[in-house]
């Protein structure tokens, strides 16, 4: 496996030109979805997603329907409200298909994170997410998306969808 610790030029990676398309497609969705108050949105792999605080409730009770109790847990419905596998509006937009994304890169850090990081991560039994573990941030692809999420904020991108007062935006991990 090649050096994490290389610089963002030597990936495909263009923050300026990811960050001018996800504020126009999270514009765009915003419209199309004024009536939802959303409380988070992820940057997971390549794929933009939201979920509001409409489609969590409405997961919530399918899963309590399934699952009779569920809903009694706290520690499980703190982690269905952030997994982003469980977001109604996962991959409401996908970089890939964008210039200046770099797929190399992110599967090279995928990789790199299943060999390195996850195994850190699962032996320190922190309750550190593990997008935050300063291994984790090492290659150009979570460079770039620590980037582009700071510019995103910078830029109030989500200023025109309707957020909760704790709304979240962060970068998530792939634990399998």
């Amino acid at each position: 496996m090649s050096d994490p610790n290389f610089d963002l030029g030597d990936s495909a990676f263009n923050v300026d030109e990811l960050t001018e398309y996800c504020t126009e497609v999270i514009r765009e969705f915003a419209a199309a979805h004024a009536s939802e108050t959303f409380y988070g949105f992820a940057l997971d792999e390549g794929l933009l997603c939201l979920n509001s605080v409409e489609a969590f409730e409405a997961t919530l009770a399918d899963f309590e329907r399934r699952w009779p109790g569920y809903s009694a847990d706290p520690r499980k419905v703190s982690e269905l409200k952030w997994s982003t596998g469980d977001w109604v509006y996962q991959g409401f937009a996908d970089m890939a298909e964008w210039p200046g994304y770099d797929d190399a890169a992110q599967a090279f850090h995928a990789e790199y994170v299943l060999e390195h990081v996850l195994t850190e991560w699962l032996d320190s039994e922190t309750e550190t997410e593990l997008a935050e573990l300063p291994s984790a941030n090492v290659t150009a692809y979570a460079q770039a998306m620590n980037a582009l999420l700071a510019r995103l904020k910078a830029a109030d991108a989500f200023k025109p969808l309707r957020r909760t007062d704790d709304f979240r935006a962060f970068r998530c991990e792939h634990t399998f």
